[in-house]
């Protein structure tokens, strides 16, 4: 995906745009459609574990962009901490926490289990 930090006077957001390659060695493509289902995933989350996500802002089903909330500075990508030994207990169980609770809402659910079963997102 291509992302950028949007600042608008006070205003200051992500957009988020898919892309068909993937940006790695290997060609690897991917159906720009799935951030629709990542705008629903983020949106379902947000419902079940309010915090864990960022607001969504917008979202266009028939184009391949969402907005959503800028968290500030001071944030840092888990697996590159965990690629550099620098794993911490705490965010473990938060993990583990927010995915125990993400599962356990959604384990029985037709309609969720529906709305996530597209599997074809990449190629």
């Amino acid at each position: 995906s291509d992302v950028w930090k949007v600042e608008d006077g006070e205003r200051v957001f992500v957009v988020k745009r898919s892309v068909s390659k993937l940006r790695v060695q290997a060609e690897w493509y991917s159906d720009p459609a799935r951030l629709k289902c990542e705008y629903l995933y983020l949106q379902t989350v947000a419902g079940i574990v309010p915090g864990a996500v960022p607001n969504l802002l917008s979202s266009n089903p028939d184009a391949p962009y969402l907005a959503m909330e800028y968290l500030g500075e001071g944030y840092e990508n888990w697996k590159t901490r965990l690629l550099r030994k620098d794993a911490r207990e705490e965010d473990a169980r938060r993990a583990g926490s927010i995915l125990g609770k993400i599962h356990a809402a959604t384990r029985a659910d037709a309609v969720i289990a529906e709305r996530f079963s597209r599997m074809d997102f990449f190629t």
